[in-house]
């Protein structure tokens, strides 16, 4: 059996942002992983949304 890494929002989260307090830990732990890393596409949108809030990235959608 292979073995895989599942990766959840928190550790995508913290490796994206530099001034997250577990960032260099993710990084590092993300640097030395030798298993395929998996995670899902709810995973990713969460992290999408988490990373536009933090940023004030805000998107109006006009429908006038």
């Amino acid at each position: 059996m292979r073995k895989g890494i599942i990766i959840d929002t928190g550790v995508l989260v913290a490796f994206l942002m530099p001034n997250d307090k577990f960032h260099q830990w993710a990084v590092s732990s993300l640097t030395n992983i030798q298993y395929p890393v998996l995670t899902c596409e709810a995973v990713i949108t969460e992290v999408c949304f988490l990373l536009q809030r933090v940023h004030g990235v805000s998107q109006t959608i006009d429908t006038h």
